[in-house]
């Protein structure tokens, strides 16, 4: 069985060159939607920029979500300018948000649907959208480009979606409160 196994993927650490952050930029300013289902996100914490969400559509999956911690983070000077691109990224209707409850899935996971020729792309392993020195420790990633282990990824983050809660309203609302939706990605 091994001789008919064709592995070629990419492994990512906080010690890659370009750094994980920068890849998940640049797959997100080429991409046309991107499925995002990460457990552990911090939406304050997200440092992503309007060049990066100027196309892209996403749908964001989280295993749980604190609303009481986007107040508490809006007051911190360094967490309005990422809450407000988060709440203009929502103003537009490019990002999706529902919350997994009592779904788990291990480890969290990404596709990218890139525009011809370039396919689809996944990662899968550690997903961080700030810089890597807050992800404490060892964090790998693996770049799969397979089409047919990214249609798998696909289907997978398609049947989690589908059992989640969105909670758009929730955030959109809190974002409101706090003055967060001024600003266009």
């Amino acid at each position: 069985m091994a001789e008919t196994l064709n592995f070629d993927a990419v492994i990512l650490d906080e010690a890659a060159t370009p750094p994980l952050r920068l890849v998940i930029g640049s797959l997100l300013s080429r991409a046309r939607r991107a499925d995002v289902a990460a457990e552990h996100v911090r939406l304050a914490g997200l440092d992503l920029t309007a060049p990066e969400l100027r196309q892209v559509h996403c749908r964001l999956l989280m295993g749980a979500l604190d609303v009481e911690a986007l107040s508490d983070l809006a007051i911190a000077d360094q967490a309005a300018p990422r809450l407000g691109a988060i709440g203009a990224f929502m103003r537009s209707g490019r990002l999706d948000v529902r919350v997994g409850g009592l779904l788990r899935w291990r480890p969290d996971f990404a596709v990218f649907e890139l525009p011809p020729p370039h396919g689809a792309v996944a990662l899968v392993g550690a997903l961080y959208f700030t810089d890597a020195a807050v992800a404490g420790g060892p964090a790998l990633t693996c770049v799969i480009r397979s089409p047919a282990a990214v249609a798998r990824l696909r289907r997978r983050f398609d049947d989690l979606w589908l059992r989640a809660r969105d909670v758009g309203d929730v955030i959109h609302g809190e974002l409101a409160a706090l003055g967060m939706l001024r600003t266009e990605p």
